[in-house]
């Protein structure tokens, strides 16, 4: 039995964590928390927001692997 909700979740989670590498390989300092080396305000307030979630692979990665577990413990 698969849940489309969670597979479609798991995409999500998947693409936030190549838009995460895409952030740490061209805006390293958006994604370190070096403020002072970003170049305008939207990246300073990306950086300071509870946005960062979308660029934070690592938030990612752990609803990726949460909602496989998730789907395990429903099937079984």
């Amino acid at each position: 039995m698969r849940d489309n909700s969670l597979d479609g979740l798991r995409g999500i989670a998947a693409l936030l964590v190549v838009f995460s590498h895409l952030v740490v390989a061209f805006q390293p300092a958006l994604y370190f928390g070096r403020e002072a080396l970003l170049e305008n305000n939207a990246l300073t307030f990306l950086a300071t927001s509870p946005f960062f979630v979308f660029v934070n692979g690592s938030f990612a990665v752990y609803v990726f692997f949460r909602s496989e577990r998730i789907r395990h413990s429903l099937v079984s």
